[in-house]
Formats: structure tokens, sequence, C-alpha cells
């Protein structure tokens, strides 16, 4: 599979100073992320780079800092899908508008897997009140629209293509369709 070169598509984006790297609600952000931020680029981020300081963080990112450094995970997501396979599914989630009802069937597939002996049905309604109080604050929605509503016509594009080229190559580690509900909730409108 050739890869395309998503860095062009994303050449209005300048590096945010660190000081704009991370959501408004992080009290206290990733320290490697903090010393390592002014060595790393869209143009030479390594996978090494993605594990080490992105993976796990990926939520905390703002905007600015998401799509400066997009290009670049998207390339080494379908590069080096093996070692990514962790920071792949938390870019496809982060490329998906989020949906209340997602919160839900999550917590309803957790409820219907074995062995029932040994989930605590407490937890799980407590992480579930949790979660559904947290969707419904907002916040969500609020980082995807933070993130995504500036969207220049060749980046959403360039999206769409990492997306499709995505499916075709990974989509059998995507049971619940998680790459298509990113193209049809959002993406899709920069079909070319």
């Amino acid at each position: 599979m050739e890869i395309p070169d998503f860095l062009p598509a994303f050449t209005s984006r300048s590096k945010p100073a660190l000081s704009a790297v991370f959501t408004p609600d992080m009290v206290e952000a990733d320290s490697l992320l903090r010393a390592r931020y002014s060595d790393l680029s869209p143009s030479t981020l390594s996978v090494d780079d993605v594990t080490s300081v992105f993976e796990g963080n990926l939520w905390s990112l703002a905007g600015p800092a998401f799509l400066y450094f997009l290009p670049a995970f998207m390339r080494l997501c379908l590069v080096d899908y093996p070692a990514l396979t962790v920071f792949a599914g938390e870019l496809i989630g982060a490329l998906t508008e989020p949906s209340r009802q997602d919160v839900s069937a999550a917590f309803e597939l957790l409820d219907s897997l074995p062995p029932k002996s040994l989930r605590n049905p407490g937890l799980t309604n407590e992480l579930r009140s949790r979660q559904l109080e947290w969707f419904d604050s907002g916040a969500p929605n609020a980082l995807f629209v933070a993130r995504f509503d500036d969207v220049l016509p060749a980046e959403g594009a360039a999206i769409v293509i990492f997306l499709e080229r995505f499916r075709r190559a990974h989509s059998d580690d995507f049971p619940f369709d998680e790459i298509d509900l990113a193209m049809t909730r959002h993406w899709y409108r920069y079909r070319p």
C-alpha cells in the first residue's frame, strides 16, 4: 500500500507554543511531552515518539497541537500499525464525533461479557454513571469541536483518505465499525 504524504494538507498549521498544547482542563500535563516538545515535529515524529510521548495522552492535546501532529499520526498508523495498535485505536476514537449512545453501548457490551462472576455490578454502575455525567457535561463534544471546527477542506480530505486506507487495511481489528462511525458522523462531508 502506498502511503500518502499528509503533511502538505496541513501546511497552514504552525507549531503551537507549549502553553497551548494541552486542553484547558489539564492541571498537570504529561512531563515527558513537556520535556520533549521542542524537539518534536510532524516531519520527524517516530513510532518511538508516539508510543513514549503521545500514546495514552492523545486526549489531552488541544486543537492546535492535535492538528499540528495529526499528519504524522496518520502516516505512522498506516506505516507501522503493528507497533501502534493501541495508539491507532485512540486516534480513531479522537476522529469520531462523540455520542452519548457510545457510552451506553460500551457498558452494555461490558455487561454481556463472560464470566459474570468476575464483574462488580456496583463498580460498573458507578463507572457508567461517571462516564455519562462526563459526557453530559459537554466536555467530549467541546473537545471535538475545538479540534475540528476549523479544519480546512484539504485537511478534511486528507483525514478521509487516511480513514479509507486505514479501514481497508485494518477494519478486522475494529469489529464495532469504529472507522465507519468516524467517517459517517463527521468526515464524509470532506470526500472529494
